[in-house]
């Protein structure tokens, strides 16, 4: 009994180590060399498989893939600094090349991985994996169909694409472009404009160089030090934002929306939810801030130049309340207040410093508050 279970554990790690031996041997067979300047392009397009690439020091091209002795399916010619890649099945790819070097990586399916940091431009498609990078020096495009995409920080214009995954993304220096089907979105600093969709995925970004353009489904967004004009939309989340210098469209479908540190106008719009907005300067062009259930506060500067109209729309459908001071608290004097009896309907005006831009409040169910601001 013993001598077959002895038997056993030996044929079992005899043929361990031929797996072993073989697995690596292979992987040495499938290395190939190419020598190249810095600057150069590398092309892969492959029906399937798993990419990694480094960087390394040498002006050299290494080159391991996966593919079965059985299968002669893996393709690759140099062209002066450019080298080229192609197979018809499913094989995966280690590849090393200098840190100044471009990249176009295009495979079926299968993750892309790029372990270092690169100068070049890069553009990565994948039919169905994740994508991840480390830093990149130069433009960077890159699409997925149902992975995340990750990245570290980018000095050029960056377009990144998943059909369901998360996207983050770190600072980009230049214009940035970020989509995906239902994931949520992170980028922390860009230079330039940004635009962001996703289905449903919550949106997360600050310091925004010029304008700012970001759709949720239904998730929360939150935006921070925008230096632009921003568009901000989401189906029924809430939406958080400081630091806006112009102002812009603010809309949610059943959120709560805050606002802090806010110059210029805006158009805020909530189906349901509360809004509270602070505003450092009013500008010139007429604010508009409505929302069909919930309170308003509106935090502005003592000594701004303001024409503040407050409306509350169907009070009495919800309450018994007499006094519109009950539904409209302003720590500025009104120069006009009247109550339509037969809609339920009151509504105030204040001349902050003899009257100036306008601001619209408008709630149909819930209180209005008009505070002066401590900055």
């Amino acid at each position: 009994m013993k001598n077959k279970f002895l038997f056993t554990v030996i044929l079992t790690s005899i043929c361990l180590l031929i797996f072993v031996i073989k697995t690596f041997a292979q992987d040495e067979y499938n290395t190939q060399s190419f020598k190249v300047n810095k600057g150069g392009n590398i092309k892969l397009e492959i029906s399937g498989g798993d990419v990694q690439v480094k960087t390394g020091k040498d002006n050299e091209v290494k080159i391991s893939n996966s593919e079965d002795d059985d299968y002669n399916n893996v393709t690759i010619y140099q062209d002066g600094n450019n080298i080229t890649i192609r197979s018809d099945y499913y094989t995966d790819f280690v590849i090393t090349v200098p840190s100044e070097f471009n990249l176009n990586l295009n495979t079926s399916g299968g993750d892309v991985q790029v372990l270092n940091n690169i100068k070049g431009r890069v553009r990565i498609s994948t039919a169905g994996g994740e994508i991840e990078l480390k830093d990149v020096s130069g433009e960077l495009t890159a699409t997925t169909a149902g992975g995340n995409i990750s990245c570290g920080n980018v000095k050029g214009d960056t377009k990144l694409n998943s059909s369901g995954g998360d996207v983050v993304a770190g600072s980009v220096e230049g214009e940035c472009i970020l989509n995906t089907g239902g994931g949520n979105v992170i980028v922390k600093n860009v230079t330039k404009s940004l635009s962001v969709s996703t289905g449903g995925g919550n949106v997360d970004c600050g310091n925004v160089g010029s304008d700012i353009k970001v759709s949720t489904g239904g998730g929360n967004i939150s935006v921070n030090n925008i230096s632009g004009e921003m568009s901000v939309t989401t189906g029924g989340g809430d939406i958080y934002g400081n630091s806006i210098s112009k102002g812009g469209s603010i809309m949610t479908g059943a959120g709560n929306v805050n606002l802090n540190n806010l110059s210029g106008y805006v158009k805020i719009t909530s189906g349901a939810g509360d809004i509270s907005a602070e505003f450092v300067s009013v500008g010139n062009n007429k604010s508009y801030i409505t929302t069909g259930y919930g309170n308003i506060t509106l935090y502005i500067p003592g000594n701004a130049k303001a024409t503040i109209t407050a409306t509350v729309k169907w009070a009495e459908v919800w309450s018994d309340k007499k006094d519109i001071s009950e539904y409209i608290l302003s720590d500025f004097k009104p120069s006009k207040e009247d109550y339509n009896k037969k809609r339920g309907e009151y509504h105030a005006v204040y001349d902050l410093n003899g009257g100036g831009t306008r601001i619209d409040l408008e709630t149909s169910i819930g209180n209005i508050e008009i505070k002066k601001s401590k900055r």
